[in-house]
């Protein structure tokens, strides 16, 4: 459930997003909570900084996962990830397929930190030759593509 949730906020344009996502912040404030609650107002950068949709999973690191992402203009950015509870490697550990594996998820600004989500899906399709091309690359440890590999998302 919460899966389809996550992708149906996902789907929504990115102008109905953002309104959702001030009503929700305006609704959540009127609660009274204890000293040093969430900041929820962090949610607003997940609407206009989050990025979702197919990544590769090419890379395991002690600091987090390489996620690698095709945006809309063919570009491809890497994402160094952590998960919100547990590292995105534990999250797929009983996935048995080498990398790269490709997974419909959201990367999303934190702090400064990028998060996985935490809501993993197997990607059914969906990704270009370049991101699987890319990809594999990436994993035999050449980028000779030049994807830059971020560890903090730009807030521009």
């Amino acid at each position: 459930d919460i899966a389809l949730t996550w992708n149906a906020i996902w789907s929504m344009e990115l102008d109905e997003r953002k309104k959702m996502t001030r009503r929700f912040v305006k609704e959540i404030n009127k609660f009274s909570w204890p000293r040093g609650s969430p900041d929820f107002s962090v949610a607003r950068s997940w609407t206009s900084h989050g990025v979702h949709g197919v990544f590769a999973l090419v890379k395991h690191t002690p600091k987090g996962s390489v996620l690698l992402h095709e945006d809309d203009e063919g570009k491809i950015k890497g994402y160094l990830s952590v998960g919100i509870t547990q590292s995105v490697q534990s999250l797929l550990v009983s996935v048995r397929q080498p990398l790269p594996i490709f997974i419909n998820t959201s990367v999303i600004p934190f702090k400064k930190i990028i998060l996985c989500q935490g809501t993993i899906m197997p990607a059914m399709g969906g990704f270009s030759s370049k991101l699987n091309s890319v990809a594999a690359s990436f994993v035999q440890g050449s980028n000779e593509s030049g994807v830059e590999v971020l560890e903090v998302m730009p807030m521009n």
